[in-house]
């Protein structure tokens, strides 16, 4: 029943066209927010462009065995860029 908050940080190296990159992430969650719902804000991001910020909510339908989840992003610049998911997650 706490706010949970995430920081990630790495970096990438492609080796066919010798670029590095830096990436990074910053998440806030929020536990069983709504009985068996959690939800989510993240924005992740690079050293080589806009970052990216998204909404999520996760529904676990069966403990241990359903998880159900959406999302909604739009990166941070003029692009309108935009993405939406829906996933879900069968344990057996």
């Amino acid at each position: 029943d706490k706010w949970l908050l995430h920081a990630n940080a790495g970096w990438i190296r492609n080796h066919a066209s010798h670029a590095d990159k830096t990436i990074w992430a910053f998440a806030l969650e929020r536990p069983r927010a709504f009985a068996a719902v959690d939800l989510m804000g993240e924005i992740v991001g690079d050293d080589r462009g806009s970052p990216f910020a998204q909404v999520a909510a996760r529904w676990t339908a069966i403990p241990g065995r359903l998880v159900i989840d959406a999302s909604w992003g739009a990166q941070i610049d003029d692009s309108h860029i935009r993405q939406t998911t829906v996933g879900a997650k069968l344990a057996f």
